[in-house]
């Protein structure tokens, strides 16, 4: 993924958010939004952050009775396969603050 330009990663992260190619729903962040989170992240770190934002309580009962289930745990299930240092050792935060002050400088 590191080879990839700017463009072809923004496509990737809003493929993922659509749901893929077969059910597409219209991601509610634009590609400035992204490629700012770009800047100071990478897209495993962008797309946990995104998809964290995505799961919120989406039930919707009409007055009619028709319900629409919420779909916050499958947000949750996804963002889990993103979650930065999923299998590492942690980092001290001191580090953490510091390189990530100096990415999001320039």
């Amino acid at each position: 993924m590191h080879k990839h330009n700017l463009a072809q990663k923004i496509e990737y992260i809003k493929n993922i958010i659509s749901m893929g190619e077969n059910y597409c729903i219209c991601s509610p962040f634009d590609d400035s939004m992204i490629e700012n989170m770009l800047v100071c992240g990478d897209v495993r770190s962008v797309l946990y952050d995104l998809l964290l934002r995505m799961a919120q309580n989406d039930s919707l009962t009409l007055p009619d009775g028709t319900s629409i289930p919420n779909n916050e745990k499958y947000w949750l299930r996804l963002a889990v396969r993103y979650r930065p240092n999923k299998n590492g050792n942690l980092k001290r935060t001191d580090e953490v603050f510091k390189n990530e002050s100096r990415k999001c400088k320039g």
